[in-house]
């Protein structure tokens, strides 16, 4: 172990900081992509847990100790994440994601409904929608007859309008050319990559930190509903030992580089 070296200045080495997080992911065939920003972290905590293991001697009295084993070590990094974009969505969900296009064209759907109850359409982002009655003799009224969401393609029958239980209503309108991420969860049995940080220290010296190889676990609460506070992914990113790493003990499962002043 080196020599601790405290600065004369005793506030020089004080640590308040902030940083970056960026992940590169593990991916099927065993190998390591690019890295990526991972989206601001309003906070995150390294713990290690050592779990030990004792012998007492008892042939001098008292009893005593007199050898203590390391038996395991638990490295883990908890992380919360509040910049919520759909690859952060995906991985709290152990999922992916894939763009999709929608074409331009018409929207034409006719549909048997029921006062009360609530459709989405065949798209999103639509234009000109008008709801008729299935031979468009008669065209219904927003706000009295239905209630609509064109952003996201819904539509509500209203209780107390004039389309009734069992009837069959004609839907127009004109979709445009959009894309559009869709994340689809639990496609993935684990999350593993690996993980670094980038310090930035208010006091303190600026420091790299490497998490060799990680498994990313998610944890906690994702509020998808809040007046009060901004949704939050929470990770525990378990930290693991890289065998290709020379070196033994926590060597391979992290660095930390001392930028030079």
């Amino acid at each position: 172990m080196g020599v601790l070296q405290p600065s004369e200045d005793r506030t020089k080495d004080l640590y308040l900081q902030g940083g970056k997080f960026y992940i590169a992911f593990e991916n099927e065939d065993g190998s390591v992509g690019d890295y990526q920003y991972l989206g601001m972290t309003p906070s995150a905590t390294a713990t290690i847990e050592t779990e030990t293991l004792e012998h007492m001697q008892t042939e001098e009295m008292p009893p005593s100790t007199d050898m203590e084993l390391v038996t395991k070590i638990t490295a883990t990094l908890s992380a919360a994440i509040d910049q919520i974009s759909a690859g952060v969505i995906a991985m709290f969900y152990l999922g992916e994601t894939s763009e999709k296009a929608q074409a331009a064209g018409n929207l034409d759907e006719t549909l048997a409904v029921k006062p009360g109850h609530s459709y989405f359409l065949g798209g999103q982002k639509i234009g000109g929608l008008t709801v008729a009655s299935s031979d468009d003799s008669v065209t219904y009224v927003e706000g009295t007859d239905y209630a609509a969401d064109p952003e996201v393609g819904l539509l509500t029958i209203l209780p107390d309008g004039s389309i009734g239980a069992g009837d069959t209503i004609h839907v127009t309108g004109t979709l445009p050319a959009v894309s559009y991420q869709v994340i689809e969860g639990m496609t993935r049995a684990k999350i593993g990559g690996k993980l670094r940080f980038v310090s930035d220290p208010i006091s303190g010296k600026r420091r790299v930190w490497e998490f060799h190889k990680i498994q990313a676990v998610p944890s906690g609460d994702f509020a998808l509903k809040s007046a009060e506070e901004y949704a939050q992914a929470s990770f525990d990113f378990k930290l693991l030992k890289d065998t290709s790493i020379s070196g033994s003990g926590l060597s391979q499962m992290m660095k930390v580089t001392e930028i030079s002043a």
